[in-house]
């Protein structure tokens, strides 16, 4: 096992070794203008709702695999396992899920491209500073 985390390890120093770097954005400076940029982004407040609802049912089938190992099934050794095939198919199905995205949902349109990617394209030759649209417009920034 250590044998295998040390060739992931140096795996991902070599893949990342030539990597882009991106200028450090400074951060919100209140927890209120933090709010105030989520509430202005309908797509982020969807990605988040739903990558919370995913941990929260991740989290209660795994607090509840040893006492439905236990208990239930009458086995304590049947955590492990338990544990390997309520994590497993998440892991697995997630490619099928970024060719689902890519194949079916509408691309952004081309004068709207996303920050993250105008700072991908433009990386070498001037970092941009992400836009924070609603902080801005209403003040708070």
């Amino acid at each position: 096992m250590a044998g295998v985390l040390a060739l992931a390890m140096f795996a991902t120093f070599a893949g990342t070794a030539h990597a882009p770097t991106v200028a450090r954005q400074q951060a919100e400076p209140s927890l209120r203008a933090q709010f105030a940029v989520i509430r202005s982004n309908a797509a982020f407040r969807w990605l988040l709702v739903f990558s919370c609802a995913q941990m929260l049912a991740v989290g209660l089938m795994l607090a509840a695999a040893p006492y439905f190992a236990t208990y239930t099934l009458g086995d304590p050794g049947a955590v492990t396992p338990l544990f390997v095939f309520l994590v497993g198919p998440i892991i697995v199905t997630m490619p099928a899920w970024t060719r689902f995205r890519r194949r079916r949902l509408p691309r952004p349109r081309r004068g709207r491209r996303h920050p993250v990617a105008r700072a991908r394209r433009h990386h070498r030759a001037r970092p941009e500073p992400l836009r924070l649209r609603g902080a801005c417009d209403r003040g708070l920034l």
